[in-house]
């Protein structure tokens, strides 16, 4: 039976499991918010060594004892009090988002002499910094989704549409109304994500390196190279960040922060 480990990211609209085996690829599994059956099931499969659980929302209780029992006790669900290998220097560190927590943890373990900014595109978009061992300091923004969804749902007459990884960006401008939409939210959305990394507009500087991470990162990563083919306002100051698409980083964070406190299991 091969070593790993299982990482549950329960997050604001879909359950994800993470398996990381000590050797080999990752396996990734996406479920809805009745996963208990499923991850069980993963658990009698791969046997893990040990697994966490993050929530970002409302905690299944029933769930956590099932996967703490069938797990032996090998398990950890982060909490606001749960220990961390990094120090956070937040006004008040309980507020930081465990997903956050987890991201930067990750970040700080395998960059651990490079400053980090991180890029978690999911149903929010977050962008912090971690340097020396620390969380400093970050943002928060509605996701690409959201912001779609915002538009059609707080005016009367504008449709909800959607912009898939393979989507072409298309012209500056639209001449319909749903190409207005696509290109206004995408080019807006990629325009915050350059102008972090760059550090436009921000008062931190020396970004060397950029993690990429969450469900829309895949589209991220291809406008990024597609910004860096053209001599665009961006094209040179992205050049000065290595850009890493990684998207099991908020799973090795989890690892990373399991085998922080496994002494205390």
């Amino acid at each position: 039976m091969a070593h790993g480990f299982l990482a549950v990211d329960a997050g604001n609209t879909r359950l994800k499991a993470t398996w990381l085996p000590e050797e080999g690829e990752p396996g990734v599994w996406h479920f809805g918010s009745d996963a208990q059956d499923e991850l069980l099931a993963l658990i009698e499969r791969y046997a893990p060594d040990g697994a966490a659980m993050a929530s970002v929302g409302h905690t299944d209780t029933r769930l956590v004892e099932s996967l703490r029992m069938a797990l032996g006790g090998n398990f950890l669900l982060l909490t606001p009090e749960t220990l961390l290998p990094i120090r956070v220097r937040y006004d008040n560190p309980r507020t930081l988002g465990i997903d956050r927590k987890a991201t930067a943890v990750a970040a700080a373990a395998e960059w651990g002499g490079s400053r980090c900014l991180v890029i978690d595109a999911g149903t929010a978009l977050t962008c912090d910094v971690v340097a020396d061992g620390e969380f400093l300091e970050g943002s928060i923004s509605p996701g690409l989704q959201m912001r779609f969804r915002a538009l059609h749902e707080f005016t009367a007459l504008l449709p909800e549409i959607d912009v898939k990884p393979g989507d072409e960006v298309g012209p500056a401008f639209g001449q319909s109304t749903l190409e207005s939409i696509r290109t206004g939210v995408l080019r807006g959305y990629m325009d915050e994500v350059c102008g972090a990394i760059t550090g436009r507009g921000h008062e931190y500087s020396g970004t060397t390196v950029a993690l990429i991470t969450g469900g829309d990162a895949p589209l991220i990563m291809r406008r990024l190279d597609e910004i860096r083919c053209r001599k665009s306002r961006y094209a040179e100051e992205l050049s000065r960040t290595e850009i890493v698409y990684d998207p099991y980083l908020l799973a090795k964070g989890l690892r990373a922060i399991y085998r922080h406190n496994e002494n205390e299991i």
